[in-house]
This record gives structure tokens, C-alpha cells and sequence, in this order.
């Protein structure tokens, strides 16, 4: 039964020439190649009962499905956590690395079939947010199969959370340059400085250049210590006393006057008629870029990510 408490010996390791190029294992992958769908479901679903229903195959099944696997890679793959089951950091990387492989399979054999299935979309800001919502109805009203789920991640974690498969794409306001990757441009964001109403500056919106750079701000950066991402002018220096890897804790700095903060105009909008915010008109703000960053597909067929993709364009 799953999982196994029990010490496994480590799998043989082939041995490969220096001299040689690298090969594929193919008897030893082919002995637990077909164990890998069982393992997944497992995975994802916690357990061995929500998985053998999901799949319409018995529990007892599954359980010995994912002990041979097991037993061939030579580690415990989950271990009990009450009534679930956890993977364990072998079970992780097997999770991972199964997801890219049938993910692979799937975009180029499946080239008939209508985009179904979950879709993991990751969204770094709430402009991320606001740009993938309206996306997703559409595709959901075309294709009713497909799951949408939307998750907050941070910018730094996009790359591998897209490559292990724990999101189908990602909206961010900084671009992603991997050959692995497609990152694409999206409508840009028209964008200005605001103030809150306990700031200094809230009654006088028309404040020279000179009056806002006295006060400091709070910007959304790629990384910690990074540069801000939020459109600022290059040749305007400003004091910049709250940085975050995410827009959310800017627009709360500004809403409560404690802060200036660039902000999209969609933002403004979404945060309704309660948010009392100004526009200060001394400083013009370039549009704000966003990228929306996806999987390099191996086939031409229009999975769900490729969808959205055409969709949020």
C-alpha cells in the first residue's frame, strides 16, 4: 500500500562513457514509464481515492502502481499526513519532471483535440489580475472544458513554476528572456502618479515636478534590491522608501496617503468609489509594460495556454 515506510535500496545506475555522448536509459525508463500517470494523480489529488476516481480505476490499483514505481527508482516517493498523502522531496522532482514529459507528449500528439483541463495561470500584480479575468471568461464561454485557476507568484518564481508545471503561463511586469520560454507583449498600461487623502499632496493635484519629488514612494521591483518596474522615469531621480515584488502593498501604501505610488489607470478603476485616491499631474509616466510568459509549445495544436495567449492578445 502507498506509501511504504520501508528502506529502499537505490536503483542501478547505468554507466556511461565519457567519451561517448550521454543515451537515454530506455529499458529502465520503459519499466515505470507507464507507472507515471498513476503517480501523478496521486500526487495531485492527495490521495489514492480521489485519484482512482478522477482516472475510473480502483484505489487498490493506483496503490500498486505507485509502490513498482517505488520499488524500481528505489525511494519513497510520499509519506502519510493523516488522511493525505505528501510527497517527499524525491516525490517532488519525479512530480515535476513527469508533468514536463506528458505536458511534451500531449502537445504533439494531441493536435485534433479541443483545449480541456485544468489551466494554471500565475499573475504578479493585480494588474496581472485585472488584464487575465475578462481572458478567462472568454475562453471558458468557447471552451467550458477548460479550468481556469489563478494564483498570486512572484516574478522570480515564474520561470520555474511554468518549466515544473505548476502554472500553464504567467502575466508579469517585467519580460522573461529564455529560449524555453515565449514571452509576449501585452497592451501596455497607461499609468500616473497618485496620492492618498491624508497625504501632503492631496490638495493640490497640481503639484510641479519639484513637489512630488520631495515625497517618497513605494514601487513593485523584479527582485529584492532591484530596479522598480512600475514605469518611472530614467532621468527623474526619487526617493523610493517601499519596495516589494508586488504591486499590492503599493497601491495599500498610497491608499493610506503614507506613500506616492505609480499606479495603472485599470487599478484606480478596480479599486471602486471607497479608495479615495488623486492623480498628481506633474509627472508624466510612460505606459507600464506587461508580458504575459508561457511554455514554448512543441506542437501546433491549441492547447489551453495558447488559447488564453491568443485570447489576452
Amino acid at each position: 500500500m502507498v506509501p511504504s515506510a520501508r528502506p529502499r535500496a537505490a536503483a542501478p545506475r547505468p554507466t556511461l562513457d565519457p567519451g561517448k555522448p550521454a543515451v537515454v536509459p530506455f529499458r529502465q525508463v520503459a519499466s515505470f514509464w507507464n507507472w507515471l500517470p498513476a503517480f501523478r494523480a496521486v500526487a495531485e489529488w492527495g490521495g489514492v481515492l480521489g485519484a482512482a476516481r478522477a482516472l475510473g480505476t480502483s484505489a487498490s490499483a493506483l496503490s500498486r502502481a505507485v509502490g513498482l514505481l517505488e520499488e524500481n527508482v528505489g525511494v519513497d516517493l510520499f509519506r502519510r499526513e493523516g488522511r493525505t498523502l505528501a510527497l517527499t522531496p524525491a516525490g517532488v522532482e519525479l512530480l515535476a519532471a513527469t508533468r514536463v514529459a506528458m505536458r511534451g507528449v500531449h502537445d504533439v500528439t494531441l493536435a485534433d483535440r479541443a483545449p480541456s483541463g485544468p489551466l494554471f495561470v500565475g499573475v504578479t500584480s493585480r494588474i496581472g489580475a485585472l488584464r487575465v479575468l475578462p481572458a478567462l471568461a472568454a475562453l471558458r464561454a468557447e471552451h467550458p472544458a477548460v479550468v481556469p485557476e489563478v494564483t498570486t507568484v512572484a516574478h522570480d518564481d515564474i520561470a520555474t513554476s511554468i518549466l515544473s508545471g505548476r502554472l500553464h503561463a504567467a502575466v508579469t511586469l517585467a519580460a522573461i528572456d529564455r529560449a524555453d520560454l515565449v514571452c509576449s507583449r501585452l497592451q501596455p498600461a497607461k499609468s500616473a502618479v497618485y496620492c492618498g487623502r491624508s497625504h501632503p499632496l492631496w490638495r493640490t493635484p497640481d503639484a510641479s515636478t519639484r513637489a512630488i519629488l520631495r515625497h517618497p514612494f513605494a514601487a513593485p521591483v523584479t527582485s529584492p534590491g532591484g530596479a522598480p518596474v512600475d514605469g518611472w522615469p530614467a532621468h527623474l531621480e526619487r526617493t523610493v522608501s517601499l519596495r516589494a515584488s508586488m504591486l499590492e502593498p503599493a497601491i495599500d501604501a498610497c491608499v493610506r496617503g503614507e506613500l506616492l505610488a505609480v499606479l495603472p489607470l485599470e487599478v484606480i478603476d478596480g479599486l471602486g468609489s471607497g479608495a479615495r485616491v488623486r492623480k498628481l499631474e506633474g509627472i508624466r509616466i510612460p505606459d507600464t509594460e506587461i508580458f504575459l510568459v508561457r511554455l514554448r509549445p512543441l506542437g501546433p495544436h491549441p492547447n489551453a495556454a495558447k488559447v488564453f495567449a491568443a485570447t489576452l492578445a
